[in-house]
């Protein structure tokens, strides 16, 4: 109950910091101020320079002010930057790194396939340490000249909703131009107040031409090898490496679902997929797979150790079997397969490896007692190997999420609590979150800013105290 408490204060916090935000931006529409007005220079003299020096409230009005570009010059790559203006522009540098792409944001592409509509993509800086050369081309987008969510005006529209998931399906940006070189935009997130909430960007400088969807594939050519991919997060890890370029080794238990996700995956992104149906648990496993990808000359770049399972309830009660299978996978089969392909990577200095932990691997959790006990080892033996092995150009990663709509319940045995009913988060943004603590080189990544705080603030109640409130929240 202590847990619900702090994140009802910290949601209040947050609500607040939120209107805030909006003031800071003002409230009404436009206060009649021509672009000359509010830059302090005629518009087609204004650099970015003269955009950084004013408000927010002042970008507003900008915004207000501008026209809504065409068609014809709103075509090829351009630079951009965020302008994270306001008392939330911590949240907005988070999302802009976290959530919405791979590395910092630095610009946009636009490409018209008919008059009046088009479609795009976004511009990254690679993710720091990754030993990605150059940009990454990714976050796809429709664009369209419309009527304004913001204004009512004229707005040439950035959509997001037909190419993306979670909070970025609902992401649009507007934008306006202030000469053939600058243009002032805001962006906004439907689950966060939509227009009423919009945080502004600047895009600048000439276009250059565009590079095509093949260049979106920073993974091209490399192959991911991802456990436990018949279901859940498997199923997300292997659609996002795909859509990046990456040729896959799909290995579970049950072929099935494998070769139906193969299938579709070789259908939407043109790439190599390889499945082998195993059971990880068994104890050669691991080295039968890895013997056998050898001999076929298949050379694995990015491993994706996210086979495992939890067993709900009490430890006298739980049939031993299970619990020995789960810890057989969740420990051994997962230390075996990071040794093998790790020494491979270790050979060529480079390499990716993610584990996944879990957010129980923080503290005791009765009901869990062998579950939690061996994600604690998955964490720790994760950031000691990205120690370890980063002076060998192998980066080692640890995801560790909190409850997740992959099924894990069921597999568990376990009806979801009211609290797992409020924390409870969607798959594939927390692959995303994995991935990204991957390339960028970060020892470990705990998903969801509730699971962050709820860990934060573990770590001043008594290790007993954290155990019987986990065990309050854990009961059915």
């Amino acid at each position: 109950m202590n847990i619900l408490i702090i994140l009802a204060v910290i949601a209040g916090i947050f609500f607040v910091l939120l209107i805030i935000h909006i003031l800071q931006g003002g409230i009404g529409g436009w206060d009649g101020r021509s672009m000359e007005n509010i830059l302090g220079v005629a518009p087609e003299d204004a650099v970015p320079e003269d955009l950084e020096k004013l408000t927010k409230g002042d970008l507003k009005q900008l915004f207000h002010a501008a026209p809504a570009p065409g068609f014809e010059s709103m075509k090829g790559e351009i630079r951009g930057k965020m302008l994270p203006l306001g008392i939330l522009f911590i949240i907005t540098k988070i999302f802009e790194r976290r959530i919405y792409g791979p590395g910092p944001w630095i610009g946009k592409a636009f490409i018209q396939t008919e008059k009046g509509r088009g479609w795009g993509y976004n511009l990254f800086a690679p993710p720091w340490n990754s030993g990605i050369p150059d940009l990454l081309r990714t976050r796809k987008f429709d664009s369209y000249v419309g009527e304004s969510r913001i204004d009512g005006k004229d707005s040439f529209f950035v959509d997001y909703s037909n190419y993306n998931s979670g909070m970025v399906h609902t992401l649009c940006d507007e934008v306006r131009k202030i000469n053939n070189n600058l243009y002032i935009g805001q962006g906004y997130i439907g689950m966060f107040g939509g227009p009423v909430t919009a945080s502004p960007f600047y895009l600048y400088g000439e276009q250059e031409p565009v590079q095509g969807v093949d260049s979106m594939k920073f993974l091209k050519d490399k192959r991911a090898l991802v456990t436990g991919a018949s279901n859940g997060f498997g199923v997300d890890f292997a659609n996002l490496l795909a859509e990046q370029g990456a040729n896959l080794v799909l290995v579970a238990r049950r072929s099935g679902p494998m070769e139906k996700l193969a299938e579709e995956l070789r259908r939407k992104y043109h790439v190599e997929v390889i499945v082998e149906p195993m059971d990880l648990s068994v104890a050669d496993a691991p080295d039968r797979l890895f013997s056998k990808l050898q001999s076929d000359k298949c050379r694995i770049d990015i491993l994706i150790n996210n086979a495992g399972f939890g067993v709900f309830g009490d430890f006298d009660k739980v049939p031993y079997d299970r619990i020995d299978e789960m810890l057989r996978l969740n420990i051994l089969s997962l230390t075996k397969m990071t040794r093998l392909f790790g020494e491979e990577m270790i050979k060529r200095r480079s390499g990716y490896i993610l584990l996944i932990a879990s957010l129980a691997a923080y503290q005791a959790t009765p009901t869990y007692a062998a579950y939690s006990a061996s994600k604690s080892y998955v964490l720790l033996f994760g950031e000691a190997l990205n120690n370890e092995w980063r002076k060998h150009g192998v980066k080692v990663a640890t995801l560790s999420p909190g409850i997740t709509d992959t099924g894990f319940l069921t597999v568990a045995g376990q009806k979801p609590t009211l609290y797992q009913r409020i924390m409870i988060m969607r798959s594939r943004p927390v692959a995303e979150i994995g991935l990204n603590a991957l390339f960028r080189g970060k020892p470990s990544v705990i998903s969801g800013w509730m699971n962050r705080v709820t860990v934060f603030f573990n770590r001043f109640a008594p290790r007993s105290v954290q155990s019987a409130i986990a065990y309050f929240l854990m009961k059915n």
